[in-house]
């Protein structure tokens, strides 16, 4: 983090500064935020199936002065007509932003020269700016999310309050945002990548081997576990099913918890892109519903 935060202050990276991020979910993505904030920086994250010229607009709108984009996407971006005939429908390249208009920065882990200059970390208050959310919206128009560093807060407190005294040591993280979820509670991120119908399968691996003990996704994945599963139940050792993203209804929560153990929670959770979490539900009392 901090190698990489200094690469940000030597590239001239302020505070208020927005960092455009195109990382896979995992390490890389954690650092890469840490490090922005350490330095002042707004993190930004576009959704990736934006189209061409919504993301444009976008970056633009957000002005975007930098990303931090992976080898492999970079890759993929230069030679985006043949990744994505080779590859299924399911993979989605993001977008690159103009190069005249957003420089671009790689992690690296070897700090580079201060000239023997200190870094000090910004200072930044509760109040501050810490990320923006990008989504094309219903409409096709961008729209733009703003979390301050006491909203980030607050999101993870509720996702620990949703969490409570359910013991749960790994869980799986299959986007970006779930590794701060996991690790600001002290838990261990299990990664999981790949298309939906590959995360579910990776996923029912982790499961019933053990590793994964919690799960936090949208309906998507959870209609390809459960296809998955078959006639099995998902072992005891795991604890907790949280449902979000998405519509969620009745129907579903009685097919996941019909697979489930029977000490197992499934909560569903709501309002998660503009705040995170802001209330949630047991499976007992959506079922009761009428």
């Amino acid at each position: 983090i901090e190698a990489f935060a200094s690469t940000l202050d030597a590239a001239g990276v302020q505070s208020g500064d927005r960092v455009l991020l195109q990382l896979p979910n995992g390490s890389e993505f954690a650092i890469a935020a840490i490090a922005i904030w350490n330095v002042g920086g707004v993190v930004v994250l576009a959704d990736p199936a934006l189209p061409e010229a919504v993301f444009h607009d976008t970056v633009t709108i957000t002005g975007t002065r930098c990303r931090v984009v992976s080898p492999l996407v970079r890759w993929a971006q230069r030679l985006r007509p043949l990744v994505q005939s080779a590859m299924p429908r399911s993979v989605i390249i993001p977008t690159a932003p103009d190069p005249m208009q957003v420089a671009d920065l790689s992690l690296k882990r070897k700090a580079p020269n201060m000239g023997g200059r200190h870094r000090e970390p910004a200072t930044r208050s509760s109040a501050c700016e810490a990320m923006v959310l990008c989504t094309g919206g219903t409409t096709g128009i961008p729209k733009t999310v703003r979390l301050s560093h006491g909203g980030i807060a607050s999101v993870l407190d509720n996702v620990a309050e949703i969490v409570g005294t359910t013991h749960v040591p790994r869980f799986a993280a299959d986007t970006a945002p779930q590794v701060f979820y996991i690790l600001s509670m002290g838990k261990t991120a299990v990664v999981i990548r790949g298309s939906p119908r590959k995360r579910a399968r990776r996923l029912l691996e982790h499961i019933f081997s053990g590793t994964v003990t919690a799960y936090f996704g949208p309906p998507a994945i959870w209609h390809h576990l459960e296809t998955s599963v078959g006639d099995r139940t998902l072992p005891e050792s795991f604890r907790l099913a949280v449902i979000g993203g998405a519509t969620v209804t009745r129907e579903m929560v009685q097919r996941i918890r019909s697979i489930c153990s029977r000490d197992t929670r499934v909560v569903t959770v709501y309002g998660l892109t503009e705040t995170g979490p802001v209330c949630s539900c047991e499976s007992e009392t959506k079922l009761a519903w009428r």
